[in-house]
């Protein structure tokens, strides 16, 4: 398995990669998949930098070569809902 380090820049392979391990203040330690778990590489994310670990990298990519730009969720703002009609048999 591989670890992609996906930047602005393109994609970065690291080969030979078995585990990521996130460790505090945004840091990923990717090691290897023998039995030792070998440190290959330790990586700083960011909101340009993202790690993924798999056989090809993650789909789909921007065609500027960086991550895929954050879109906010649509916001459905419908307001109140209408009044229930009035009950005629209670009033009077």
């Amino acid at each position: 398995m591989n670890a992609y380090v996906m930047t602005a820049d393109g994609v970065q392979v690291v080969e030979g990669a078995g585990w990521l391990e996130v460790h505090p203040d945004d840091i990923v330690l990717v090691r290897g998949g023998e039995p030792e778990r070998r440190p290959i590489a330790a990586l700083k994310l960011s909101d340009r930098m993202w790690v993924a670990l798999g056989e090809r990298p993650p789909a789909p990519w921007c065609e500027n070569g960086g991550p895929p730009a954050t879109v906010p969720a649509p916001v459905e703002d419908e307001g109140w809902p209408a009044e229930p009609p009035p009950d005629v048999d209670s009033e009077g």
